[in-house]
């Protein structure tokens, strides 16, 4: 998966759910690794692994990473 083109969500360009559809926050970005990592819930039962996050380099923004979006929710380009 590093080194995939994907469309992934910025959260940075969100600002409401009528203001910002889709295809204002799906941007097109290189996957640059992927990665699990341990977040306690909030629900008290303990702590979960998420083993699928990827961190991507957007297109746009080239001198960034950003960090830990999960990876179900990316659109990897040729699937």
């Amino acid at each position: 998966m590093p080194g995939d083109k994907a469309k992934v969500f910025d959260w940075g360009l969100f600002k409401d759910d009528i203001t910002t559809p889709k295809s204002i926050t799906m941007q097109s970005a290189t996957v640059v690794c992927r990665y699990g990592k341990k977040s306690k819930t909030i629900d008290q039962e303990g702590y979960w692994l998420y083993p699928d996050l990827v961190d991507v380099r957007f297109d746009y923004r080239p001198e960034l990473v950003s960090h830990g979006h999960f990876t179900n929710g990316i659109e990897v380009k040729g699937e």
